[in-house]
């Protein structure tokens, strides 16, 4: 068996791939595996200055891979996963800053775990997880709100994807019960 190390602060994402996320193994894997990636700290982030004007989480944040699960099959009803999500974070306890940032599911759209101080923040009406159905454009999508991420190293430049970053306003969902309860772990 060949083993190889990767420092924390090499690693610009996560992304744990998974072909069928419409079996409750291989989401409860994909689950396990992100903890165990924000288990990792970085002791150097790629911002240029971690101010105080920062929330303190967010400072953590920062310092956390961003992590995603990446799968082209899901359940029909994407509240059937987001079940399955919660279910596993309460049984597990894990708390919000070892719990992934985003699933996309291709094809389909964008699974948002959503915090203040998280990466992924539209604003406090959006806390918990929420999706969005990009449809065809969801790889698109995906590679857009991956440009929006802290490097590993600080750019130089702007990425030659921020002038492509024109997505239209598609509609949400959100589950409120099923957040309040993921809310509640921290």
């Amino acid at each position: 068996m060949n083993f190889s190390m990767i420092f924390a602060e090499g690693v610009d994402f996560a992304i744990e791939v998974k072909p069928d996320l419409s079996k409750e193994s291989e989401i409860f894997r994909s689950l396990k595996q992100i903890s165990t990636v924000k288990d990792l700290t970085k002791k150097r982030v790629g911002i240029l200055e971690i101010s105080k004007k920062n929330s303190e989480k967010m400072n953590e944040t920062y310092t956390k891979i961003p992590s995603f699960i990446f799968g082209n099959k899901a359940y029909a009803k994407i509240g059937t996963l987001c079940e399955k999500i919660v279910s596993y974070y309460e049984a597990e306890k894990t708390p919000r800053i070892k719990q992934f940032d985003a699933i996309v599911i291709n094809g389909n759209g964008i699974l948002f775990n959503s915090r203040k101080d998280s990466y992924f923040h539209l604003s406090n009406k959006y806390d918990g997880l929420y999706f969005v159905p990009f449809g065809h454009k969801t790889l698109a999508a995906f590679l857009l709100q991956m440009n929006t991420l802290p490097l590993s190293a600080p750019r130089i430049t702007s990425s030659v994807l921020s002038h492509y970053n024109h997505l239209p306003s598609v509609s949400m969902e959100f589950y409120k019960e099923l957040n309040s309860r993921l809310l509640s772990l921290g």
